[in-house]
């Protein structure tokens, strides 16, 4: 089965209406953040994967709902 892939940039007001629309269990939020700035403060509920670290770490992420990265 192939993956439908489409990307859209959002601006922080989108978002919040999107997070606000949306329940949890629909989206996966993921900081790509360093560490360090992920613990200093982070979008409750965002996942930490640097983004040194994303694309041997895609795999990780599910593909059966909207990814959000910021």
């Amino acid at each position: 089965m192939k993956v439908e892939q489409q990307y859209i940039n959002l601006s922080s007001d989108q978002l919040r209406a999107y997070l606000a629309g949306h329940a949890e269990e629909e989206y996966v939020l993921v900081d790509v953040r360093q560490p360090e700035e992920y613990r200093r403060g982070h979008i409750p509920g965002a996942r930490l994967l640097p983004l040194a670290e994303l694309g041997a770490r895609l795999p990780e992420l599910p593909t059966d709902r909207d990814i959000i990265f910021y």
